[in-house]
Parts: structure tokens; sequence; C-alpha cells
């Protein structure tokens, strides 16, 4: 071989090496999303904070292709703070109750007590990750590091009740730990989740309870309606309890106001339901004015996909909420001791039984027949052995203490396959009988 040709390949090998050299560093490396944990893993940059907004934004420059960005506006996935309305620091931060609380946590997470610049890692699946609008800011995990060990911020923060969880349907690594995380702080009454935090509420000793209806019959988009959140005065001997100018609220920003000056008053056992698109506002039914569904459905697994609902009174205080799914204290009081049994040839109905020793009160939940659900209403309580059938085509109008009417129009039960599931308040399934075989005659995931 001639030197020409032993030459050239080493000249070619080395501009390669220096080309590579010399070449801006790659704009994000691969690896876990929380620290700590090996799966999932995102897309990691580092990032200088300059300032801190409030409870879960951020501005910051992010290193890429080896130089200093921009300041771009950060918002924290998983929490989602209470909201400010003065964010000088300069004039003194104000907001809603908790808010200044939280955005001053957050900025001694990112930029130590000192206030100095930081560097922080931030994490996401996808570099286009934004949110909705004009402004765009980034969607991303944050972790700051403290004592020599890398730390997820929006964990810290859940931890000590700064904010309501907010899931995120793509970037989902933070949804199941952070659901979790917050099940906890509320079981300890810590910050967000203590009652009586913004001081003394309208009548705190009057018990409240709230069930979501996350999931409408039939298409949630052209049922919004359909979607709506029921609270309830759950006191026996107590008195009245008025909502006027209480605050109800989903994760997002989305936050419907009680009237003022009328209506909303519960006396021991009344409920009402706000439902989240528009209609008249009657003594038992108001309507939020969405135009689109805004409770998000479950998806199980590891994307771990829910929602909430937060009734907040005039003082800031969080008096009552129901977050979905359950992630803390999940066991069903009523699985093992009910069963359900369809009867898919007309007149379709379907059985529900007491299998248990001791009655038990079906006030709340539902017979599922996808898409369609059925509720029972209060005194719905079976001894043991007894049963409820509920008639697919029978008026309401028609009801017996141990016969319902669904007050459908049609039949919906497969003759050859299908499957009816009960589901809990927070719209757990737990119980189903299903028949034939294929796709529709599976159980839901219990």
């Amino acid at each position: 071989m001639g030197t020409t040709h032993r030459v050239l390949p080493l000249l070619l090998g080395l501009c390669v090496l220096m080309a590579s050299a010399l070449a801006p560093a790659a704009e994000a490396r691969r690896g876990p999303c929380i620290p700590g944990q090996k799966k999932p893993t995102c897309r990691i940059w580092t990032a200088k904070v300059f300032t801190v907004a409030d409870g879960d934004t951020f501005n910051a420059r992010v290193r890429e292709r080896g130089r200093w960005s921009r300041r771009k506006d950060i918002r924290l996935l998983g929490v989602q703070a209470m909201e400010l309305s003065d964010y000088s620091r300069a004039h003194t931060r104000k907001g809603d109750c908790h808010a200044v609380e939280a955005a001053e946590r957050f900025e001694r997470l990112l930029q130590g007590a000192n206030v100095k610049r930081r560097k922080v890692r931030i994490a996401a699946f996808r570099k286009s990750s934004k949110t909705a609008g004009a402004r765009g800011r980034l969607r991303r995990g944050v972790a700051y590091k403290q004592g020599g060990r890398w730390h997820d911020a929006a964990t810290t923060l859940m931890r000590e009740g700064q904010g309501l969880w907010d899931p995120n349907g793509k970037e989902w690594a933070w949804n199941n730990p952070l659901s979790k995380t917050a099940a906890k702080a509320a079981g300890r009454d810590v910050g967000i989740w203590d009652p009586e935090a913004c001081g003394a509420g309208p009548q705190p000793d009057v018990p409240l309870a709230m069930k979501v209806k996350w999931d409408a019959d039939g298409r949630d988009g052209k049922n919004v309606n359909g979607e709506w959140v029921r609270i309830r005065n759950s006191s026996s001997t107590g008195g009245p309890i008025s909502l006027r100018g209480w605050a109800l609220r989903d994760a997002f920003l989305r936050r419907y106001e009680f009237p003022r000056d009328r209506g909303a008053v519960l006396a021991p056992g009344e409920s009402l339901r706000v439902h989240v698109g528009t209609g008249d506002d009657t003594a038992t039914d108001l309507f939020w004015g969405e135009r689109d569904p805004i409770f998000e459905n479950v998806k199980g697994g590891r994307r771990g996909v829910g929602d909430g609902a937060y009734l907040f009174d005039p003082q800031g205080d969080l008096r009552v909420y129901a977050q979905y799914p359950c992630r803390l204290k999940c066991a069903e009081p009523l699985e093992g001791r009910v069963a359900i049994e369809a009867h898919p040839h007309a007149p379709e109905s379907i059985g529900v039984t007491n299998t248990s020793s001791g009655p038990i009160d079906l006030y709340q939940y539902e017979i599922e027949s996808v898409p369609y659900f059925y509720e029972f209403g209060p005194w719905a309580v079976l001894q043991p052995n007894e049963s409820i059938q509920v008639v697919v085509k029978q008026s309401p109008a028609l009801d017996t203490a141990f016969e319902k009417g669904w007050g459908l129009s049609d039949y919906i039960l497969g003759d050859k396959s299908d499957v009816v599931s009960l589901r809990n308040p927070l719209g757990a399934p737990f119980a189903c009988d299903s028949w034939g075989s294929g796709p529709r005659a599976h159980c839901p995931d219990v």
C-alpha cells in the first residue's frame, strides 16, 4: 500500500475528531424525568434561573447548542399554585390565600436564600411542550440541587401543600407520583389542604361532601352539562350553609363563582349540582357556563391522568374536594359485598344485590353500560339479600323501593356479548357482569 493510501485515512479520522471537539454541545441529554427514579426518561437541559413569577412559573435561560438562550418563561409540570394579583417583589406580592407563600417557597428552592442566579435541571418528553395561548410557556419538570443531590421541585411543593395536583396527558411522568404526594399532604391537612389556614371561614362546623361527575353520558364533548359537581350538606343535625361568594374550580384556571345575591343555600342533607355547561339556574342546579368539558377522564396505567374539583370559601380555604382517581386509602367499602347481574333480553334490566351480612347504601354509586350511566339516588339502601332492579326503558316516575327506571328510550345491552359495571362515587369500577366474547365483553380494570 502506498504512503498516500496510508495517510489519507489518518487525516480523515483526525478531521472527524477535530470536528467533534469543535461542535457545539448537544442541546439536551437523556436522563430520569424525576431525580431518583430510573424510568421514565426525559430530555434534560440545564437552565439558569433569573426570576420566579409565582408558585409554578419562572424565567430562565436554557443551555442550547452550546450557548445560553434568550430568557424564557417556564411552567412547572404537575403543580397548580394559587394565583397572584400583584407579581412584583419590589412592591410586595399579593394574591389569593396561599399564593404568596407558594411563590416565595418556589423562589427559595430555585434561587437559594441569597436570591442568586442558580442553575437547575429542566426536563420534558418533548422539546416542543408548551402551554396553550400567546404566552406559550415551556412545560417542564424542574430539579434543584441541595446537599449534593438533585430534588424534584414539584414533589417538594406538593409535599408541603403549596398547590393543587395538575396532571398533564402528554407530559405524564409526574402524574402518578404527584397525585400520591398530594393525597398524603391532604391527609396531613398541610398548606392548601388545611381548611382553616386562611382564617375563620363561614360555618366551619358544617360538613360538606362532594362528587364530581367527570364522565358524561355519551361523548363528553356532546354533553357538556353531563359533567357536573354535586355539593352536599352532609350534616344531619346542624344548620344550613350558604355558598354565596364561594368559588369552585378544577386543577386548571377554570373557576365558578357562586352568586352572592341569591340561592346556593343548603339545609342539612340537601345538595345542589353545578353543571359545567350553560343553562338557567334553579335552586338545585347551577351552570358554570363553559363551552367544552373541563374534567379529564381517567386514563389508567403509567399515564395516571385524572383531575379534581375544589370548593373554596370566601377566605380562600379549601373546604371540600374530590380528586380522582383515588391514590390513598382507596379501599372500596362495598367491594365483595354486592353483586351486579344484567338481563340483556327485553325488557332489559340490571340487578344489584346485597350479598353481605349488613346493610349497604348505594347513594351516588353508578351502573355503567358504555356510554350510559345510571346513578342511584338517596335512600337506595339494601338489607342483606335484598336487590334493586334498574329497568332500562322504564320511566323514573314509576320508581318503587326495589325497582327503578333508567328512563332510556332504547335498549342498550348487547344480546350476545356486553358488560355492565358498578362504579363508586369517584368513578372507579369494582364489580361487573359480562357475557359472550369480544372487546365489549371484558370487565374494566378495577
